[in-house]
C-alpha cells in the first residue's frame, strides 16, 4: 500500500535520488497546491488515506488547499505542534508514538522548492524527497534513511489522462522492483476524487490478488 512509505512516510521524489529541499521545479512546470499535487479536484476539508504522506489516515486541507491537520495511520500514533510558515504552509510538526507506556516525540521538518511544493520531510533521520512532473503532479518519491548508503527506495509514479495513479513502481537498492497498478472504475465523487479503486499488485514476479481501497473526502 503506497500510504505505508512512512511505515516501511503519500504526501513524495525522483529516478536519480535528489535530497536538495531547493529543487528546482521543471521548465514550464504547473504549480499546484498540497491538495491539487496530492491529487485532489476540488475544495477538499478533509481525506481519509491519502498517498504520499508518512502513512496518515487523515489530512485536512485549508481553504488555500495547504496542509493544516494530521492523522496517524496508527492507534497508538498522533501528529501534534503543527507549525506553518508565514503562508499559512506547513513546515513542521511533531510525531507522538506510544511506546512501552512511554510517549516518544520525533520532530519532522518538511521543506518546500522555490514553487511551494513540498520538495523533502525530514522524519527522524530519514529523508523523504520529491519531485514533480511539468503537470505538478508528483511524479517520485525517495525514502531514503541517512544511515543507509546503499541508496533509498523509490516510489514512481505515473498518470491516467484524467489525473489518477496508474501504476507506482517500486524499486529496491538491491534492483528488485514491484508495481501497483489501479483500477477506478468502481467509484468517483462529483468532483471526480475517487472514493473506491481496485489495487493490483506484483512482487517478486508473483501476481497479488486484486485489494479494493475505498476513502472518503469532505468538501468546504
Amino acid at each position: 500500500m503506497i500510504s505505508s512509505i512512512a511505515a516501511v512516510f503519500l504526501l513524495a521524489a525522483c529516478s536519480s535520488s535528489n535530497n536538495s529541499a531547493e529543487a528546482q521545479p521543471a521548465d514550464n512546470a504547473t504549480v499546484m497546491t498540497d491538495a491539487q499535487s496530492i491529487g485532489f479536484n476540488g475544495n477538499v476539508k478533509y481525506a481519509d488515506a491519502p498517498i504520499y504522506m508518512l502513512g496518515m489516515s487523515r489530512i485536512g486541507f485549508d481553504t488555500d488547499g495547504y496542509i493544516n491537520e494530521l492523522g496517524w495511520a496508527v492507534e497508538n500514533g498522533s501528529a501534534k505542534d503543527l507549525k506553518n510558515d508565514d503562508r499559512g504552509r506547513l513546515e513542521s510538526f511533531t510525531m507522538v508514538v506510544d511506546e512501552c507506556d512511554e510517549e516518544i516525540e520525533y520532530p519532522t521538518s518538511i521543506s518546500r522548492d522555490s514553487e511551494g511544493r513540498i520538495s523533502r520531510i525530514l522524519f527522524q533521520d530519514i529523508n523523504y524527497t520529491y519531485e514533480y512532473d511539468n503537470s505538478g503532479r508528483v511524479a517520485s518519491v525517495t525514502y531514503q534513511p541517512n544511515y543507509d548508503a546503499e541508496g533509498g527506495i523509490v516510489y514512481r509514479m505515473e498518470y491516467t489522462p484524467e489525473g489518477d495513479v496508474a501504476k507506482v513502481t517500486r524499486s529496491y537498492p538491491d534492483g528488485s522492483v514491484d508495481t501497483h497498478n489501479f483500477n477506478y472504475n468502481s467509484g468517483k465523487d462529483s468532483n471526480g476524487n475517487w472514493t473506491k479503486r481496485v489495487e493490483r499488485l506484483t512482487q517478486n514476479g508473483e501476481d497479488w490478488e486484486p485489494r479494493t481501497e475505498e476513502r472518503s473526502i469532505i468538501y468546504y
